[in-house]
């Protein structure tokens, strides 16, 4: 499976559950993002953004073996074994905030929604700028 869409942001996501921020989506139907339940001051994000220019984006990663890390202190890496790309995540705030962030990934079914696959759900960590 390749990565087929950087920004999912716009799509519509029928089925997908949580306050989803942004993610990738996959030419097999999935789709991986991060949420994160607002509070009010704090921005806790994945930054999904470089994945464009990293050395291994257009490879075919195998389903069976996909699976999430996180880095500590950092964010999180995805890949098979063979290639993982990372992504940094970020948690800017004064500190009385949550610091939360989920990274969740969804499949498409035929009817066009989407239904969670569990074994990925994972709360990452972040690189912290508490002001």
């Amino acid at each position: 499976m390749k990565i087929r869409n950087f920004d999912i942001q716009d799509m519509e996501l029928d089925g997908v559950t949580g306050d989803v921020q942004n993610g990738i989506e996959f030419d097999n139907g999935w789709i991986m993002c991060d949420c994160h339940w607002q509070d009010c001051c704090e921005s806790v994000y994945a930054d999904w953004s470089h994945l464009k220019d990293e050395v291994g984006v257009d490879y075919d990663f195998d389903e069976k073996s996909f699976r999430l890390e996180v880095v500590e202190g950092q964010g999180f890496r995805f890949g098979d074994g063979n290639i993982m790309l990372f992504v940094p995540c970020y948690n800017e705030q004064n500190g009385y905030y949550n610091s939360n962030l989920e990274i969740k990934v969804f499949r498409k079914r035929p009817n066009g929604s989407y239904i969670k696959l569990r074994r990925f759900d994972t709360y990452v960590d972040t690189i912290d700028d508490i002001y």
